[in-house]
């Protein structure tokens, strides 16, 4: 139960203060103004309204003004307006919030007298003494509308104002006008600046409610939307009023009540994140979520659950109010065709009408022929939407409504109706326009009842690296990915857009990526477990069986395989391959899983697929179906003779003072380092360890020598960085170190020690902001640490890096933590692999390699990967005698790196 509310301090009256000197007068309000803030505050924290908390505000707000107006006023009231904008003219400020005010005046603004400008500065001085954050204008009623009629910003702070003080003629003059000349005479411009609004914002914030961090400002669905919402109900209906709206039949109740409820809660957490972060916090970041959380007192039993809660709660207000905005823009245009009155700039939308069993369209919307068409046909609740699919209509507010009212019919046995069924398989068989057809159905709550087991994942947070969006909004980005293929012009593309086209089966395809995560919902460890399970019982609901059932069984199962392998496995181990190909099994299975991760990478955030990460799948991918379509034998013969071209063409281009050096290379190098390495990428190999081995001779006593060459793809994102040297215990250490020393990341490594001793490293490095490394002087920087810490003398590593505090610390209660674990798997034939997971830092991979030094551990292959602050990390790994790390050995290691980890 929240805790009683404190009753605000008396209202201090302008006689009591009129005897006052400035001075007194100035700490009298201060003191006043202080025990309110106080009060306000201790109000919130209690439990109180975010309404009620921002009307109380702006109440006390009123009073003050009215109280300065009073004070400023010598024998004769000015013939002045004092009027409210913006926020705090609608009624409701926040704590951080500015305060907009108009000084509106009889004539010009340059025309005002000496005594009237002295009389707005007794009022706005004593402001800005207490701190207030003040916007002001000080116009006459002519240049406000003749502002208004050229300025979108200006046109909305006015239609807000409100009367506080001085001339009311004035003002009720002022309203009249501006609501003839600027909104009624100007409604096509007004309601065309109003969509603009919507457009732009949305654009800016990926045109969706579901943001790991959102702006409960400007974000979709949020305050924002709301304003928007009112001014066009206001523009349109002449009322601001939620329940007059309903009363109009313009909101239906429940529309009514979730506007309220929504706005309230927005309201509430605006309070909050002002109150503890002050001005301006309208970002809800995840640090932030904490103690917001907390402050709504959620149940649940751990913070993380808790943040859960609140931003599932977050994301169903934020849903409902974009919705009911989008629909009241609707209204609008259907107002327009009703009265043939052109309330939206530019040409009108088309009034092509059609007729159909059931319905009707006007426009792009589709309209019921009566209100009973669900009491007699329930069926139509499902074949609308394909007949939505099928002529690019959506459905008009009043067809959403009658569907809502109806969404109870949608049970048992409506799920297991043959025609039903059929009515689907043709919605997700529609290559192309799958994903907007299931964003209306989810739109109106039909998605999840018709597939019980995606309800769950309505507005589920991901508390993941990768994922930017709730569950149900990653699903459906999945599926707009596919669909985008079918009409890209992109030449990237070309390859999954062919694959889609020539695919069997795209049913199969859209209902594994809609059950792909369904699982995160369910209480399992891990997550594609459950999705298995819950994809199972679909298929037996919509009587899906054989080849099909196959397919989307396997999707759902391994739709995190090709990534993971690709960015995780040594793709130059054929065991690798193999054992890949085994889980594949077929050709068709793998092509499908190349679509289907395609969608999903992009479905999750704008950076999951990198090109780097693209090339490593396609790698992947093109080496598994060689295998699938040669088999093993003749894919290790295909290889052998491609080896032997391949040291043709090395010879063919290489300059003739490093030719001697190619038998050698192939010779020494393990047969792995071979696959996936043209002629190319050899031949600047070659080059490295010719110089490096012409340094050796040139100077025999030197204690260090390398061989450094840097390979610039800035279109790429990434540099390839090639080391050669003499193998010796900490080499890859050292690298590293030198690396981190001077802001250099590495994307990926691999280390290859040839038989004769000589080491070659290979890397993909990047800076700190994600760009090629092409600055010179960095280059030549990290050269020449490494040679500096690869002396005869022990290097010190605090010396070179520079290990930040964890200014985190202290918060790290409110912010959402990278999970940090270490873990080891025996099941590769050669090598023990450790996979490592936790919040990147600098000098994280140094000490990592450290420690495998202090174990005498080979290191053959590293993956490394850093995504979004998080480091993922693959080592294959041996003994000093080659051999894969005893169990006793692998444990040790395990609890010693998770220390690591977690520092």
């Amino acid at each position: 139960m929240p805790a009683p509310v404190q009753t605000a301090p008396a209202f201090i009256e302008a006689e009591s203060l009129a005897s006052l000197s400035p001075l007194e007068r100035l700490k009298t309000l201060k003191a006043w103004l202080a025990e309110n803030e106080e009060t306000l505050r201790n109000n919130h924290f209690a439990g109180q309204l975010g309404r009620a908390n921002s009307a109380d505000r702006n109440a006390r707000t009123d009073h003050l003004l009215n109280t300065l107006f009073k004070l400023a006023t010598s024998d004769q009231t000015p013939n002045i307006a004092l009027v409210a904008n913006g926020g705090y003219g609608r009624g409701y400020l926040n704590p951080g919030s500015d305060l907009d005010i108009l000084f509106l005046l009889p004539k010009a603004g340059h025309k005002l007298a000496k005594s009237d400008k002295e009389f707005i500065d007794r009022i706005l001085y004593p402001l800005w003494d207490l701190g207030f954050k003040i916007g002001h204008a000080t116009r006459s009623s002519n240049e406000c509308i003749n502002q208004a009629k050229d300025d979108p910003h200006t046109r909305t702070t006015l239609f807000d104002s409100r009367f506080l003080a001085g001339d009311t003629d004035l003002f009720e003059s002022f309203k009249k006008r501006f609501r003839k000349d600027v909104i009624d005479k100007k409604l096509p411009d007004f309601l065309a600046d109003r969509s603009k609004d919507l457009a732009d914002r949305y654009q800016k914030y990926s045109h969706t409610v579901f943001l790991q961090e959102p702006d409960v400002k400007e974000s979709p669905g949020a305050l924002r939307d709301y304003h928007n919402l009112i001014w066009v109900c206001d523009a349109l209906f002449q009322t601001r009023s939620l329940q007059t709206l309903h009363q109009k039949g313009i909101l239906s109740e429940r529309a009514r009540k979730e506007l309220a409820d929504g706005f309230e809660f927005l309201q509430r957490v605006r309070n909050d994140l002002h109150y503890r972060e002050g001005n301006n916090a309208d970002i809800l970041t995840l640090r932030r979520q904490g103690p917001t959380a907390d402050f709504f007192a959620y149940h649940e039993p751990t913070l993380l659950k808790r943040i859960e809660a609140l931003m599932k709660n977050y994301y169903w207000f934020a849903r409902h109010i974009r919705q009911h905005t989008e629909t009241i823009f609707e209204i609008a245009e259907l107002e327009e065709a009703r009265t043939s009155r052109s309330l939206f700039r530019g040409p009108s939308s088309q009034k092509i009408e059609q007729e159909f069993d059931n319905f009707h369209s006007r426009g792009n919307r589709l309209f019921a022929n009566n209100p009973e068409i669900f009491q007699q046909n329930p069926k139509l609740l499902l074949s609308l939407f394909r007949l939505c699919q099928k002529h690019n209509l959506t459905p008009s507010p009043d067809l959403r409504k009658l569907i809502k009212a109806h969404r109870e019919d949608i049970d048992d046995e409506f799920r297991n109706d043959l025609e039903n069924r059929e009515v689907f398989e043709l919605i997700l068989s529609q290559r192309g326009s799958v994903g907007s057809t299931l964003r209306l159905m989810h739109r109106v709550g039909i998605l999840g009842l018709w597939l019980p087991e995606f309800a769950p994942m309505e507005c589920l947070v991901q508390h993941e690296f990768f994922h930017r969006y709730t569950a149900d909004e990653h699903t459906l980005r999945t599926i707009d990915q596919l669909d985008k293929l079918l009409t890209s012009q992109d030449h990237a593309t070309q390859q999954y857009r062919e694959l889609l086209i020539k695919h069997e089966d795209p049913f199969a395809l859209y209902l594994a990526l809609i059950m792909h995560d369904s699982g995160r919902a369910m209480d399992v460890e891990e997550h594609i477990d459950g999705s298995a399970i819950l994809t199972d019982q679909v298929c037996k609901r919509l009587r899906i069986t054989g080849d099909r059932r196959k397919l989307i069984i396997f999707l759902v199962d391994q739709h995190l395989s090709l990534f993971r392998y690709a960015t995780q496995k040594d793709l130059s181990d054929p065991d690798v391959i193999r054992n890949f190909a085994s889980q594949i099994k077929n050709k068709h299975n793998l092509d499908s899983l190349l679509i289907f991760t395609y969608a999903d990478a992009n479905g999750t955030n704008e950076e999951a697929w990198s090109s780097w990460k693209e090339s490593l799948m396609l790698q992947l991918y093109k080496t598994t179906r060689n295998f699938l379509e040669q088999g093993e034998e003749e894919y290790d013969r295909a290889f052998r003779e491609e080896l032997a071209d391949t040291k043709l063409r090395v010879k063919r281009r290489l300059e003739n003072q490093y030719l001697p050096l190619v038998d050698p290379h192939f010779e020494h190098m393990p047969k792995r380092y071979f696959r996936f390495r043209g002629s190319r990428s050899i031949r600047h190999h070659l080059r490295a360890i010719g110089q490096h081995q012409d340094r050796c001779r040139r100077r025999p006593d030197t204690f260090f020598e390398c061989a450094v060459r840097w390979l610039e793809h800035p279109e790429q994102g990434f540099t390839e960085l090639i080391i050669a040297a003499e193998d010796r215990p900490g080499l890859l250490r050292r690298i590293a170190c030198a690396l981190a020393a001077h802001d250099v990341s590495i994307l990926s490594a691999d280390a290859f020690t040839r038989s004769d001793g000589i080491a070659l490293d290979l890397f993909r490095v990047t800076t700190s902001s994600n760009q090629a490394v092409t600055s010179k002087m960095q280059q030549l920087s990290v050269v020449t640490t490494l040679y500096e810490i690869s002396g005869e003398i022990p290097y010190n590593p605090d010396d070179y890096l520079v290990r930040p505090k964890n200014y985190l610390a202290k918060k790290s209660i409110t912010e959402f933590k990278v999970p940090s674990r270490a873990r080891f798997h025996n099941d590769d034939p050669k090598y023990t692999v450790i996979e490592t997971q936790s919040k990147d830092r600098i000098a994280l991979l140094h000490d990592i390699l450290a420690l495998f030094d202090c174990h005498q551990l080979i290191i053959t292959h590293a993956r490394i990967c850093t995504e979004k602050g998080a480091a993922l990390d693959s080592f294959y790994l041996a003994d000093r005698n080659g051999q894969k790390l005893s169990p006793e050995l692998a444990d040790r290691l395990t609890m010693e790196l998770n220390e690591i980890l977690s520092a």
